[in-house]
């Protein structure tokens, strides 16, 4: 199990290297920056009020339109920091998502978490937490490590994402389509689409990490 605090530093000194250049350019920040395009940019929700999860420097979501209302949640101060720097509008919270969202926060209407789950101890816990904070019919785009037959991860469920540290592990996470799912019906969520397709490659484990790639609404209570 990823401790918070290990999850902390592992984010910390990653803030400190060229991390949006690195990830400027592999799949999965094109795909939530095409999400964000499409939902934000073009007029269909100009005035949002979107959840950043893991937000990290504020990469994805910085230079969204002025109108809509970013709250970054991440647990690493470092790249918080960041974010605040580069969306200053913005409201950042240094925050787990494995547990309930500040009370004082209004209702989103987008969730997005980009890359976000990759260390996430439990699923149902996270998803529970963030759901509860979406508004009916809101959206929420989010990307998962797939655990998926015929992949160079094939069967593995975890693998350390720092293996040249392996006094402070931090393990990267790989679910299953199935397994996720489960975790939407009983967030009460509903998929409107979803993709297996390329994340981007790890330098450090010299593997590909492929991703399930989904967007759902949280389900109308009749």
């Amino acid at each position: 199990m990823n401790k918070p605090a290990d999850i902390t530093s592992f984010y910390d000194k990653r803030a400190q290297d060229d991390f949006i250049e690195r990830y400027q350019n592999v799949p999965f920040y094109f795909k939530g920056k095409a999400f964000l395009d499409q939902v934000i940019q073009k007029g269909i929700r100009p005035h949002a009020r979107l959840l950043d999860v893991g937000c990290g420097p504020g990469h994805l979501t910085a230079d969204l339109l002025g109108s809509v209302q970013v709250v970054g949640i991440d647990l690493s101060p470092e790249m918080l920091e960041k974010a605040i720097a580069a969306r200053p509008q913005g409201q950042y919270i240094l925050h787990d998502f494995h547990h309930p969202l500040p009370n004082d926060l209004p209702p989103f209407d987008i969730i997005f978490a980009s890359g976000a789950f990759d260390l996430c101890n439990n699923l149902d816990l996270a998803f529970s937490s963030l759901t509860a904070r979406l508004k009916e019919q809101g959206v929420f785009y989010f990307t998962i490590p797939e655990s998926r037959q015929g992949t160079p991860n094939n069967g593995e469920r975890e693998i350390l994402a720092r293996p040249k540290e392996p006094e402070n592990p931090v393990w990267l996470k790989f679910f299953t389509f199935q397994e996720v799912v489960g975790v939407l019906d009983q967030a009460g969520l509903a998929p409107i689409s979803y993709e297996y397709a390329a994340g981007y490659r790890s330098n450090s484990l010299g593997i590909p990490i492929d991703y399930g790639y989904w967007v759902v609404a949280k389900k109308t209570v009749v």
